[in-house]
């Protein structure tokens, strides 16, 4: 990890090409078609800057400049997009570069350089572009699931693909904005790829009271005698990983507090849901 200042000099992009994806509702020759290419800087799943737009060149130069300051940051992420008329703006082409990497290189050295070797997986690593937004009916974030509480600026709302969030979980967020997951699954399944099984990604469980720590992973109270967990008891350790630690300490909130607002609530918005409030009089709100 960096904690540090962070400079950047965007110089150039040659042979900037549109992607398959974004040709698919062009006119004509798509790859005679220029671009208007801009480029944002990403620490780690948070936005930093972005660069001008050069307008129709598949060779930008940008020779710009920036600087900002970041605290146990893991990954510098450029990101390179075509300038829609008509949002959202098209991913063209992106590079993820470890602090690491860049720590770890000669003082003397001048250039660094990324090599992307083609492998039979690949990584979705579209950013959203979230904007704090006012919602005026309930709305619950799309990551944990909580109510979005507050009267205003409740919380962020992707300009692309409309995805509602808590501040608190932007950066738990993954980078695929504008997938469909289910289709893409369903296309991958089709195909004959599938996720490595032989990676499983380890689960961060909370440690127990006491300072001894807790359990192992996939250990448990009820384990078999081989050591192994039932299914059950795996469900309960992913369902504990998926919140983040700041969201468990947070005392909970609950909105609204006036009785008066409680009663002018539309049930209407509720329709399906198994307990309603029962003595909601629209009329009455009508008259006054």
């Amino acid at each position: 990890m960096f904690t540090g200042t962070v400079r950047v000099k965007i110089c150039e992009a040659q042979g900037l090409r549109p992607t398959d994806c974004s040709k698919r509702h062009t006119f004509g020759k798509a790859d005679e078609q220029l671009l208007d290419p801009y480029v944002t800087i990403d620490v780690d799943d948070t936005h930093v800057a972005q660069s001008t737009t050069k307008p129709k060149t598949f060779d930008p130069v940008w020779n710009e400049y920036f600087e900002h300051q970041v605290e146990n940051a893991k990954t510098l992420t450029l990101t390179v997009f075509h300038d829609a008329a008509i949002p959202p703006d098209v991913f063209v082409a992106n590079v993820c570069i470890p602090f690491e990497d860049l720590l770890s290189r000669e003082k003397d050295e001048a250039d660094f350089w990324t090599t992307q070797h083609q492998s039979t997986g690949f990584n979705v690593n579209i950013p959203h572009r979230f904007v704090v937004h006012n919602y005026k009916r309930f709305t619950f974030c799309d990551h944990c699931g909580s109510l979005l509480y507050g009267l205003i600026r409740q919380g962020l709302q992707c300009e692309v693909c409309s995805l509602n969030i808590h501040k608190r979980c932007q950066k738990n967020v993954a980078n695929n904005c504008g997938i469909n997951t289910k289709q893409m699954a369903e296309i991958l399944t089709a195909i004959g790829v599938s996720p490595d099984k032989q990676t499983p990604r380890r689960s961060k469980l909370l440690s127990g009271s006491g300072g001894n720590g807790g359990q192992p992973e996939g250990s448990s109270e009820n384990s078999n005698a081989g050591g192994e967990s039932t299914g059950e008891d795996l469900a309960k350790l992913k369902d504990v990983a998926n919140f983040d630690a700041e969201f468990t300490r947070e005392e909970p909130v609950l909105t609204p507090v006036s009785n008066e607002v409680l009663q002018s609530i539309n049930q209407d918005e509720f329709r399906g849901f198994t307990i309603v409030n029962r003595d909601y009089n629209p009329s009455r709100f009508i008259a006054e």
